[in-house]
């Protein structure tokens, strides 16, 4: 009761004998609904230049980055109990439930559950991050774009079903005709591989393990069990430490439909100070020294910073 009463004595302080639902909103630090359904409505028109906006009215105002998106979740939890029947569940009057239920309308159940997690994890994220401001509008534009991205479960039950690239359809040709061999390696366009699919799916879980699995030679799937080649001495070798590798089993696993443990396989680099002399002679100011001093060429070393 105290810390109410104090409450309103700055309330009172703030606007005087007449209080606003606004002035008590912005003494206790809550997000405007405003600003709320407006992101709402960019995210539905998949309009990442207006949330980069919301964004900077936010940071404008004064307000908590980590408020917006704890009210945001809030907010995307109301839509989904509104996708799913439950109006009952949500407090506010018939015409809030009624404007509620037409945002729900734009989005499907699988959108929510996305915009969900994904917004519990940039929550967490922002409490450890020296750039709150561009972390979160990275994050909400990555909510914009993910209504495009192909659900993993379709892709993946298509996987299951055939071991090679799945392709995506395109129209049958009027007559066969004898295509010529694509080189082994080659990047085929609309096609989803395994590493491909493996990658996005290590992003879902861990944002970290994605980065350094991206720098990543090699991902090829066996039978029992998946490779991961990476260079000795980058930082891919992170991938090695029992948090990175836990993701990449539990990804695997999930993959190929049974328990399989991910390979990780070092390639070592070829040192850049081992260059061929003959290289070097070749090129024009090397060549004119050697005339001029009439010397040869003993070692080749690296410049400094490489």
């Amino acid at each position: 009761m105290r810390d109410a009463q104090s409450v309103l004595d700055q309330v009172i302080s703030f606007s005087g004998q007449e209080i606003a639902d606004e002035d008590v909103r912005d003494v206790l630090g809550f997000i405007p609904s405003e600003i709320l359904d407006r992101t709402l409505d960019a995210l539905a028109a998949r309009d990442s230049r207006t949330l980069l906006e919301i964004v900077g009215v936010i940071v404008d105002q004064g307000l908590n980055l980590q408020q917006f998106v704890r009210e945001f979740i809030g907010k995307v939890r109301e839509l989904l109990i509104s996708r799913l029947g439950l109006q009952e569940k949500i407090s506010g009057n018939a015409d809030e439930k009624r404007e509620l239920a037409a945002r729900a309308g734009k989005f499907s159940e699988q959108d929510l559950i996305r915009f969900f997690d994904m917004l519990l994890r940039i929550e967490n994220e922002l409490r450890w991050t020296s750039q709150p401001r561009f972390h979160l509008e990275v994050g909400l534009v990555k909510l914009a774009k993910v209504g495009h991205v192909r659900d993993i479960e379709e892709v993946l039950r298509e996987m299951r079903g055939s071991d090679g690239p799945l392709k995506r359809p395109a129209p049958a040709p009027e007559k066969e005709e004898r295509l010529p061999a694509t080189p082994v390696g080659a990047d085929l366009p609309g096609t989803f591989t395994f590493a491909d699919i493996f990658t996005r799916r290590v992003g879902d879980r861990s944002a970290t393990t994605a980065v350094h699995l991206q720098k990543a030679e090699r991902i090829e799937r066996g039978e029992n069990h998946v490779e991961v080649v990476i260079a000795s001495g980058t930082p891919s070798t992170m991938l090695q430490s029992n948090e990175h590798k836990a993701v990449l089993d539990a990804v695997a696993s999930e993959l190929i439909g049974k328990p399989v443990s991910v390979s990780l396989i070092m390639k070592e680099q070829q040192p850049k100070g081992e260059l061929a002399g003959g290289n070097a002679k070749d090129e024009p100011l090397v060549k004119r020294f050697l005339e001029v001093f009439r010397g040869d060429i003993a070692q080749i070393k690296p410049a400094k910073g490489e």
